[in-house]
């Protein structure tokens, strides 16, 4: 049972860490910045998730 709730965690973790990835070319676009700005939304948000 533990396993099975660890397992599920970090598959969970892995996948909320990369959903913000898709974002990424629609918050380029919809803000009208370069890339390298919005990549800093990915950043920052995977410190807070590690926080």
């Amino acid at each position: 049972m533990w396993l099975g709730t660890v397992c599920i965690g970090a598959f969970m973790a892995a996948l909320d860490a990369s959903i913000i990835n898709i974002a990424l070319p629609v918050l380029k676009k919809e803000f009208g910045v370069d890339i390298h700005i919005v990549e800093w939304v990915s950043l920052i948000y995977l410190l807070t998730l590690g926080g």
